[in-house]
């Protein structure tokens, strides 16, 4: 079964995360922040990188500031061709707690073994719950 856990934007940059075996990078930024580059950027399958803010559904301007649903559905087919394939994913965001929870925790929903890190417990639920409704089947985005 493969696996999925997150980290900090620190931890990719000094490399201080689980060992990147059979593994693919979702790094999460803030918009116009730059994405950090990995130390071990050159052990990971593949990296992809998505840019939206840590919002949930009742905040002011998450409609264009927090997830899409264009990244949400791509996000959801990372996460179910790194499951068809048994790839692992390590996922970033800022802190490490809250848009790569809800990316976690939804990759769970799926059969993925969440490896918790030693962190708080913190999911965007807005992050979680639309890239759950494209797991689960719902309408694609053109």
């Amino acid at each position: 079964m493969p696996w999925i856990t997150r980290c900090s934007l620190n931890d990719i940059q000094s490399g201080s995360h689980i060992n990147p075996d059979n593994c693919i990078l979702i790094q999460i930024v803030d918009i116009c922040i730059e994405f950090p580059k990995p130390r071990y950027e050159h052990l990971f399958n593949q990296i992809y990188r998505f840019e939206f803010m840590d919002l949930e559904l009742d905040d002011k301007d998450s409609d264009f500031l927090g997830i899409s649903e264009v990244q949400a559905l791509e996000i959801a087919n990372i996460l179910s061709n790194a499951y068809l394939t048994s790839t692992n994913i390590l996922v970033h965001c800022i802190a490490g707690v809250c848009r790569s929870g809800g990316v976690c925790e939804a990759a769970e929903s799926i059969g993925f073994e969440y490896i918790l890190p030693d962190k708080i417990i913190s999911p965007n639920l807005m992050v979680k719950s639309k890239i759950t409704k494209y797991l689960r089947g719902g309408d694609e985005i053109y």
